[in-house]
């Protein structure tokens, strides 16, 4: 269990759930933008924050073993409930069976973000993502020596799966070259646990004010990013927005440490969230159509009609977080 030193950690997680939930979300294109410009950086930072470098006294087998138990058994657990889901009642109720179901069958094994592999649970790839960064990166800790050669092979690393999402047409299995930039932030992470001292200041309300607004003017400058897909646009600023949201979560998480249960819930539970929040939109629209005679987007502000979507879907998360962690934990690997 994180002690309570980390627990700035949960309430960060917390808030990058919920802009993971809105991304989603039927909003805005522009704020769709903006979320999307560092909340997959800011999840794969948390996760080098919280990566022990105990693990490099495991053996190679040992550790893939123990992280295979954390992320890939949670990871094909909720993909064959998902997909049976998308199958047998999203595809179609809500008109989706122009999609041939072998291909997002095979998807699960894939676990890569185009061709329609994970049209049944487009956020699930980060589960097989991460796996591949905290291999990569044990191997890195265990058996290259010297921090300035670590830092230099993860800036190298880094690039190299930059250029390859313009060499390949498709992306590799696993998301290997997605891992290959994640690498960066959470190596950053896993250095940053020891240097936490700047977000603890009393002036990291207007810290985060400042750095979160300074990723507006940024994304004006570029179409569109989106880490899953390889799509950065320009690398100085997908880098330059990714570590000012960063920085403006980390120093919310600061402020808001202790002050926050529901922030604090959503954060420890954010996986369970993270696999189930599309199915649950699913539910959602079902339940609009079917139910009400609702259809797509009935409000005249797209964005305040998302972020209600979001909060009917963190609420309806609850009782599966429940279900899950009393009464199937072999779903999460635990």
């Amino acid at each position: 269990m994180m002690n309570q030193h980390f627990e700035w950690v949960n309430i960060a997680k917390g808030l990058g759930i919920i802009l993971v939930v809105l991304g989603h979300a039927p909003i805005d294109d522009i704020l769709r933008q903006y979320i999307f410009a560092f909340h997959m950086p800011l999840f794969f930072l948390l996760s080098g924050v919280t990566f022990k470098g105990g693990y490099t006294e495991l053996r190679p087998v040992g550790f893939a073993k123990k992280k295979g138990r954390s992320l890939l058994i949670p990871y094909f657990t909720f993909s064959v409930i998902t997909y049976t889901f998308w199958f047998f009642l999203e595809r179609p109720l809500l008109g989706k069976d122009d999609v041939d179901a072998i291909i997002p069958a095979l998807g699960i094994f894939y676990s890569a973000g185009d061709n329609y592999l994970l049209t049944y649970n487009p956020a699930i790839w980060f589960l097989t993502c991460l796996f591949v960064v905290e291999i990569g990166f044990y191997l890195l800790l265990k058996y290259v020596p010297w921090n300035s050669v670590r830092v230099i092979s993860i800036v190298a690393v880094a690039a190299a799966g930059y250029f390859s999402t313009r060499w390949f047409d498709s992306m590799l299995p696993w998301s290997i070259q997605v891992a290959t930039v994640a690498v960066l932030f959470f190596g950053l992470g896993y250095l940053l646990k020891a240097r936490t001292k700047i977000f603890e200041y009393s002036f990291g309300w207007v810290a985060a004010a400042a750095t979160l607004s300074l990723i507006y003017p940024l994304i004006q400058f570029i179409n569109r990013i989106d880490m899953r897909s390889g799509e950065y646009e320009s690398i100085p600023i997908f880098i330059s927005t990714s570590l000012l949201g960063i920085a403006g979560i980390l120093f919310l998480s600061f402020r808001l440490e202790g002050k926050s249960r529901i922030l604090s819930y959503l954060g420890q539970n954010s996986l369970i969230i993270f696999a189930l929040h599309f199915m649950i939109f699913a539910i959602i629209r079902i339940t609009l159509e079917y139910g009400f005679g609702i259809e797509g987007n009935p409000m005249p502000i797209t964005s305040l009609w998302g972020i209600m979507f979001t909060v009917v879907t963190l609420i309806i998360s609850v009782p599966f977080v429940y279900l899950i962690k009393n009464k199937a934990p072999f779903l999460i690997g635990k």
